[in-house]
């Protein structure tokens, strides 16, 4: 579907996204308000899209990515009306994006190239900058299920990643650019986590200096 939720690091309002609809809590989901009847563009298919997700930074811009399984094609929509309304930035391939506000500005994008199946990344300066017209940077030579952008206040950007094959593993790689450059953790208790069951289409947050997983 269409649907992601979002929090405004600069007033802390929540907006969730269902359908052509969003809707907005500010007191910490405990009471929801229709935020906008008619959230994308005429040019974003919308009901096409089998999965998005959505960042917004302190400036008070958003970012929308989402994918269209069946065409493996992705599309990028920005917003400065609070999700109010999402404009067509672009589109290019992929599957299984996702998206971090960056502390010090800007967006990193991930996602599992169609070609490969590596998790992919670029770093946009503005969400109105087209992911499509960026030269993205392999994080890991592994081909993967899904990928996950976490970022931390001071400045770490983590993915977390599934290999193919490898039901209920994850593995982590670093990076300290913003997703320019990628590390691997390849050995000690970090190097990579295991669950009794997969977690599938998982999502990342980062509180309080813990990464928490959920799918």
């Amino acid at each position: 579907p269409s649907d992601a939720v979002v929090c405004f690091p600069s007033s802390g309002r929540i907006v969730a996204i269902v359908a052509n609809r969003s809707y907005r809590s500010d007191n910490v989901g405990h009471d929801w308000t229709l935020h906008s009847s008619g959230v994308f563009a005429a040019e974003i298919d919308w009901q096409g899209l089998d999965y998005a997700r959505a960042a917004a930074s302190a400036d008070g811009s958003a970012l929308y990515v989402g994918e269209e399984e069946t065409s493996g094609t992705l599309t990028q929509g920005a917003s400065v009306d609070g999700f109010a309304t999402v404009q067509l930035v672009g589109t290019w391939s992929g599957e299984r994006p996702t998206v971090a506000a960056l502390p010090g500005g800007g967006y990193a994008v991930a996602w599992i190239a169609d070609t490969t199946d590596y998790p992919r990344c670029v770093r946009l300066a503005s969400p109105w900058q087209p992911i499509g017209d960026l030269e993205s940077v392999v994080i890991a030579s592994t081909a993967c299920d899904h990928v996950v952008l976490v970022a931390d206040p001071d400045g770490l950007l983590t993915a977390y990643y599934s290999p193919s094959g490898a039901a209920g593993q994850i593995r982590m790689s670093v990076s300290l650019d913003g997703g320019a450059t990628w590390t691997a953790y390849t050995e000690g208790c970090l190097r990579s986590l295991s669950t009794d069951r997969p977690l599938v289409e998982y999502v990342g947050a980062a509180s309080a200096g813990t990464h928490i997983l959920s799918g």
